[in-house]
């Protein structure tokens, strides 16, 4: 489990930075990213960005909750973990090697917090 938990708070704590930094980054700099015709890409960026942050501390606190035992965290990520997976298809289908890093490791907190849930149910004492 120790494993599993400190991948999802790193990777949760990658992914609330890239939120924070499409959300802080100056629209001069996003026009020179791209434009998407006459779609605004500085909206869209800061949604992003915002969504990014929202899941990345949610997959932090989770491997946090994941490091601490707790049957709830394990819940939180495997639900985060399952989703970030098929978010991986995604890059996946759009050649990006880093799409088969994060899938490889997601996969793995999967199955580890599948295989290993008696864990979870122990008691503990005090």
């Amino acid at each position: 489990m120790t494993a599993a938990g400190a991948i999802l708070v790193a990777m949760g704590c990658v992914q609330a930075l890239a939120g924070v930094i499409l959300v802080v980054v100056s629209p001069a700099d996003l026009a020179r990213i791209g434009s998407f015709g006459n779609l605004d890409i500085e909206r869209i960026a800061r949604g992003v960005g915002v969504f990014s942050l929202g899941v990345g501390v949610a997959g932090a606190l989770a491997g946090f909750l994941v490091l601490r035992l707790v049957e709830a965290g394990r819940i939180l990520a495997l639900v985060i973990s399952l989703l970030l997976l098929l978010g991986g298809f995604g890059s996946l289908a759009r050649g990006s090697a880093l799409g088969v890093v994060s899938m490889g490791l997601y996969g793995f907190v999967v199955y580890a917090l599948f295989a290993h849930g008696a864990v979870f149910r122990r008691s503990r004492p005090g």
